[in-house]
């Protein structure tokens, strides 16, 4: 195995971002004739999984508390994971009031510190890792998923790139936006400063339903897989709401609903489940 950490200055949030890579390689042979590793130990290309963490964790925890490095070398497979602090993988919508975008460059630089996140992770990222890394620029090879806030955030980048991505998965994300709103009263001022509202407007990526739709009108929607640990009272309710509007969408839709606790034992043994539901 392979371990990078990356620092890249990203243009959309402003500033170096850290991301970790999880490189395969091939089984090595060592004996009295061979003792280097070959040219041949990694090979030309590999499907690529962007790995997104939630709130309260980051790409260290997935490599201290999961087995996942294993799990990546067994399966054959690149694993991104970018560090997006509490971001909700979104615009912040101070600067889309301020009615400035990502291509005005100068004015962006001098005047914000809070990044496009969104814009950051489904294309800047995407195309930069594919510029430095082995990895496929194939979309049915080319995956997103996270937990929690990282489900929300692949949900929301999967269907708002479903030309990039192939195939989608959240592990117990908080995927009714309205929902979480309207119930968690701690995150009201997280909330305003990111989406503005406390209220999601209709046609935008945050509202889930309108955007599915649309997507399967055009053909692009990716395969998607979806798990709750149904013991986290705080994630429950929205997954389950979510789930009944996506059965009434989606045709290749995955669910499961565990009866357990949202830890890392959990999350170790749904990270392997979902890479062997991915290749």
């Amino acid at each position: 195995m392979a371990t990078l950490k990356c620092y890249y200055s990203s243009f959309n949030v402003g500033f170096p971002v850290p991301f970790t890579a999880i490189i395969p390689q091939k089984k090595h042979v060592v004996c009295a004739a061979s003792p280097q590793i070959q040219k041949g130990s990694f090979k030309s290309s590999y499907p690529v999984l962007f790995l997104l963490h939630d709130e309260t964790d980051s790409p260290t925890e997935w490599m201290k508390q999961t087995r996942l490095e294993k799990y990546a070398n067994e399966k054959g497979i690149i694993i991104i994971m970018p560090e997006a602090k509490r971001s909700f993988y979104t615009e912040y919508e101070v600067r889309d009031k301020a009615g400035l975008h990502h291509d005005t460059e100068v004015t962006f630089l001098q005047t914000f510190t809070e990044g496009i996140w969104d814009e950051y992770i489904g294309h800047e990222l995407v195309g930069y890792v594919r510029e430095i890394l082995p990895v496929s620029k194939k979309k049915e090879e080319t995956f997103i998923g996270g937990v929690g806030m990282g489900g929300f955030g692949a949900l929301k980048l999967g269907m708002k790139y479903s030309d990039v991505f192939g195939a989608v998965f959240s592990l117990s994300g908080l995927m009714d936006l309205q929902w979480a709103m309207d119930n968690i009263a701690e995150k009201k001022e997280q909330f305003e400063t990111i989406f503005g509202s406390l209220k999601v407007s209709e046609g935008s990526y945050d509202d889930f339903p309108f955007i599915m739709k649309v997507n399967v009108s055009n053909g692009q929607m990716p395969r998607f897989y979806h798990s709750c640990a149904a013991e986290n009272d705080m994630y429950s309710v929205s997954n389950k709401l979510l789930n009944h509007k996506a059965k009434e969408i989606l045709t290749d839709y995955k669910y499961s609903e565990d009866n357990a606790v949202l830890d890392w034992d959990y999350l170790d043994s749904k990270i392997k489940d979902v890479l062997d539901w991915l290749i």
